[in-house]
């Protein structure tokens, strides 16, 4: 296939001040073996560190590689709008066909775009994720359920937590703009439940590249390690979409809890 004919991809990436972690990030986006035409959008969150200097120091780099660097940023020390927000104004700002999403402190593996994309095209209005790795053993437990799902649980899983990671989703402009982007009234929301949840709403399926394509970080100055999403919140959310199902058939013909008065386990990115 000529490179003209393959699909053009954007990498689709937030930051605030995230100077330490940027080099590893920007050069996992240079050594992918995807050979189509990539782009990377990045929305700077308000950095007041180097992190903006840094991409530009990049620039050359990506540009020899053929990848187009294209930047929107609020006022540097800006209040943080959130990764909601950052997303949907680097999305507003890319011309790709394929949205990859990536946090500015996670490494992608080289053949990431290539499998991802290829899950996609098979899998027409899909939202993809992957396995992942974590630096130092972070979350052992949260880790274990990400990975150990089978593809048919990824649905069924959805009200216990997100089952597929935020930083390795992808998915086509097509499947983004039908669910309408991120909510980002405020930066603590919980946007990629939401997100999910609406995807399948409107039926779109989950699919995971069933082998490690991102290493993903947990450090005290990472958007989890930073804030926590209000738990109040989110069983607010996974109420709603609970209610949601047991509207739906079959559920409303009647249904038995077996256990109800168990106490119930979920994971937790923290543990």
């Amino acid at each position: 296939m000529e490179s003209r004919e393959l699909a053009c991809v954007s990498f689709i990436m937030p930051m605030r001040n995230a100077e330490s972690f940027l080099p590893e990030v920007l050069q996992s986006v240079l050594d992918q073996t995807y050979p189509g035409p990539l782009e990377l959008c990045v929305y700077d969150d308000g950095s007041t560190d180097s992190s903006r200097d840094i991409l530009e120091e990049w620039r050359p780099l990506l540009k020899k590689r053929e990848i187009e660097l294209r930047i929107t940023e609020s006022s540097p020390g800006a209040p943080a709008g959130g990764c909601g927000k950052g997303r949907n104004v680097a999305i507003e700002h890319s011309r790709g066909d394929f949205l990859c999403f990536l946090d500015a402190d996670d490494i992608m593996a080289p053949e990431r775009v290539e499998v991802q994309l290829e899950l996609a095209q098979r899998n027409e209005g899909a939202l993809v994720g992957s396995r992942v790795t974590r630096d130092n053993d972070a979350t052992p437990r949260y880790t274990r359920w990400l990975n150990s799902m089978s593809q048919e649980q990824l649905v069924l899983q959805r009200l216990r937590e997100v089952p597929i990671c935020q930083p390795t989703w992808f998915c086509s402009r097509q499947a983004f703009d039908r669910v309408g982007g991120y909510v980002d009234d405020h930066p603590n929301q919980a946007e990629d439940m939401i997100f999910l949840y609406r995807h399948v709403q409107l039926g779109g399926c989950l699919v995971r590249a069933d082998k490690p394509l991102l290493m993903y970080r947990f450090h005290s100055g990472s958007v989890t390690g930073q804030r926590a999403v209000c738990k109040e919140l989110i069983w607010s959310i996974r109420v709603a979409e609970l209610e949601r199902i047991l509207q739906s058939d079959p559920w409303r013909c009647g249904f038995t809890i077996w256990c109800a008065f168990s106490v119930c386990s979920f994971p937790d990115q923290h543990s």
